[in-house]
């Protein structure tokens, strides 16, 4: 009952009208054909797809990977997985990302099929949920938030792929479910805030509690 419960509040509740990396999860899940694999990175992306992957009938096949140091060799990783689906999607963090850039390589020389959503929020979002984010300036950012600045355009063209920007919903779900339907490499850079992201998600994990509380006292 507790399970039900927190599963119909999540899913009301990540339901916003501008781009959230909760919901961002949940989009790609429920637009992916039976069959897929579902490829995530380290750090937040692993974590939104333990809170926001609801059971259901479709059948996926979901993978991740640790590197040596956490988020190193993801996308070589999911290229190499992909040759066994007929659709592959990526969800990643630009600083994952960033570090196994010149993995793509293989989509390059090997014509792979993969779509990648690159969740940009320049930095490494996981920390801003941790105690040391209150101390933002001087340490935290340069520390442990570490943003890059990065576009990921012209890394995408280099290596032959499609790259797509978008800034709200329906942007994302066209440019997502045509790159599924198209053979190559697609990278689908989705811009997020780090603070707005730990306020959603806190928000979500209050809303939770109380309505069990509230169900069960």
């Amino acid at each position: 009952e507790v399970n039900s419960l927190a599963k119909n509040v999540i899913h009301r509740e990540i339901q916003r009208s501008t781009i959230n990396e909760g919901q961002l999860m949940l989009e790609a899940v429920t637009m992916l054909p039976d069959d897929a694999l579902l490829f995530v990175g380290n750090s937040m992306p692993i974590r939104d797809l333990d809170t926001f992957l609801f059971t259901s009938e479709k059948q996926l096949v979901t993978m991740g990977n640790r590197g040596a140091n956490g988020i190193d060799g993801i996308a070589s990783t999911a290229l190499g997985a992909s040759t066994h689906f007929k659709s592959s999607v990526l969800v990643i963090g630009d600083l994952s990302f960033f570090h196994d850039l010149n993995g793509l390589l293989a989509a390059k020389l090997y014509n792979l099929n993969l779509t990648i959503v690159v969740v940009n929020n320049d930095g490494g979002g996981i920390f801003s949920f941790l105690p040391q984010a209150e101390y933002e300036l001087p340490y935290f950012e340069p520390l442990f938030g570490t943003p890059i600045g990065l576009d990921f355009q012209h890394a995408a063209e280099m290596y032959g792929g499609v790259f797509k920007r978008v800034n709200n919903w329906n942007e994302f779900r066209n440019a997502y479910t045509n790159s599924l339907s198209e053979n190559g490499l697609h990278i689908i850079k989705v811009v997020t805030e780090r603070q707005e992201n730990v306020n959603i998600h806190r928000d979500i994990w209050s809303k939770v509690e109380k309505a069990v509380v509230a169900n069960f006292t």
